[in-house]
């Protein structure tokens, strides 16, 4: 975790992992405002950065890509908490979003939505994770929207110096 030094140089910082993803997530029971409900795939993209080895922040923004919900759009940000890695690189870990979605017809309840989501994450090379989740997806206010939902993404794993 610690970055190498020569004798004598200055001790340098800590490497904190950061990822750049792609991905997809699945929503089956979507409700419109017009009463309607079906199911709506997202297409996102997303980042996260540990602050500790067990810690990180997240953001996610994405449109509907697949479904009804046409001009529909979202803005997550929050925190996350994974484990050390597990045989054969395997991580789980737990994360709380929450933001602003809109448009497409879909009934958001004046915007502010959040997303809780539960997941597991395979290191397939040195750069590349590929990571699965389930979860659920609701409005903050007048609880007008709660659906759960499914989340597969592809990421690229970097690390910074963090003195």
């Amino acid at each position: 975790d610690r970055t190498p030094t020569l004798i004598a140089d200055d001790p340098g910082g800590t490497v904190r992992v950061q990822q750049l993803g792609a991905s997809v997530m699945h929503l089956p029971r979507v409700k419109f405002k017009d009463g309607r409900q079906e199911a709506v795939s997202h297409l996102a993209v997303s980042m996260s950065r540990e602050f500790s080895p067990h810690f990180y922040g997240a953001a996610m923004a994405g449109s509907a890509a697949a479904g009804s919900a046409g001009a529909y759009s979202f803005g997550l940000f929050g925190l996350g908490v994974q484990s050390s890695p597990l045989w054969g690189g395997l991580r789980v870990g737990a994360e709380w979003l929450v933001g602003a979605a809109g448009g497409g017809g879909v009934a958001v309840g004046g915007g502010a939505v959040t997303q809780a989501e539960a997941w597991a994450q395979w290191r397939l090379s040195e750069r590349l994770r590929l990571r699965a989740g389930v979860g659920g997806f609701r409005t903050i206010r007048h609880q007008q929207q709660s659906t759960p939902l499914t989340h597969l993404s592809l990421s690229y794993a970097f690390g910074t110096v963090q003195r």
